[in-house]
């Protein structure tokens, strides 16, 4: 299973796990995927995913830094809402 989550980054599983992956176009190979990270399961990729997310905004305060939290959750939500049932997710 392949999960878009945004134009850089996307969640994808076999048989033994999850993974993060990230767009990262070469000459050779334009459309190429890498995974960076791997997870046995869902909930603890989508954790990292966020997490992330916000590790990499440019946030300067606390104050920030919880918004960006509810906005990376929230984008993040969206993206696997097509996929699966979410309800109340704690990051």
């Amino acid at each position: 299973m392949i999960i878009p989550i945004d134009d850089k980054y996307r969640l994808k599983s076999d048989a033994a796990q999850w993974a993060i992956q990230k767009f990262t176009p070469s000459k050779k190979k334009p459309k190429e995927w890498t995974s960076i990270k791997f997870f046995a399961n869902p909930s603890n990729a989508v954790t990292a995913l966020i997490q992330m997310r916000v590790r990499a905004s440019d946030v300067e305060t606390l104050a920030e830094a919880l918004v960006e939290v509810e906005n990376a959750t929230q984008h993040v939500l969206d993206a696997l809402s097509p996929h699966f049932k979410v309800t109340n997710y704690k990051f």
